[in-house]
């Protein structure tokens, strides 16, 4: 009789476990069951991302602007298409959002002596000296293109803002990754300094 119990008790745990395992209404952290993949994909996207953009900024403070390091460098937190593009107007910054967690990977990449910040417009950080604009000394303002999504080679432009007048330079970096993660091979297409 005892044996017979634990053998209905055994059957019935088993039921009751096949049937709540694929019911429920949420998967691991919350998610839906069928958003976890997706969730880990846009994070891995995001991560991707912000490791190429903090590999992109960092060659340009050590290589661009080694000899004159700016304090604080702001960057638009929209990727802008045309970044490298010379001819793009100053003021023509739409683009796509750079979401705020690739924004905090950014700068944690790049703590230490120079400030990261994200604004919403180059404009903010602007100011007119007896009719030219201008960026207050020691600060530089930077426009990333967008992060291409896929590939182990990526080409990605970047506009840099400094100085009076706005006086600027236009590029498009060659970023490869190894196993030692991303960094900069060199660079294509036109360099416009001004």
């Amino acid at each position: 009789m005892r044996v017979l119990r634990l053998g209905l008790l055994a059957a019935v745990l088993v039921v009751l476990l096949s049937c709540g395992a694929g019911a429920g209404t949420s998967g691991p952290g919350g998610m839906p069951p069928g958003d976890s993949g997706a969730v880990a994909s846009d994070v891995a996207a995001d991560g991707r991302v912000a490791l190429v953009y903090a590999a992109v900024i960092r060659h340009h403070l050590t290589t661009a602007l080694a000899a004159t390091v700016p304090q604080v460098v702001y960057v638009l937190d929209r990727a802008v298409p045309d970044a490298a593009d010379a001819m793009r107007p100053l003021d023509d910054e739409r683009g796509v959002a750079i979401e705020d967690r690739v924004q905090q990977q950014v700068a944690a990449e790049l703590a230490g002596p120079v400030a990261i910040r994200f604004v919403a417009s180059t404009q903010a950080v602007l100011t007119v000296d007896q009719g030219c604009s201008t960026i207050t000394e020691h600060v530089v303002v930077l426009i990333l293109a967008p992060v291409p999504t896929s590939g182990d080679r990526v080409e990605l432009g970047l506009a840099e803002l400094s100085n009076a007048c706005l006086s600027g330079r236009w590029q498009t970096y060659v970023l490869v990754r190894t196993d030692a993660g991303w960094s900069v091979e060199g660079t294509t297409g036109p360099l416009v300094i001004s």
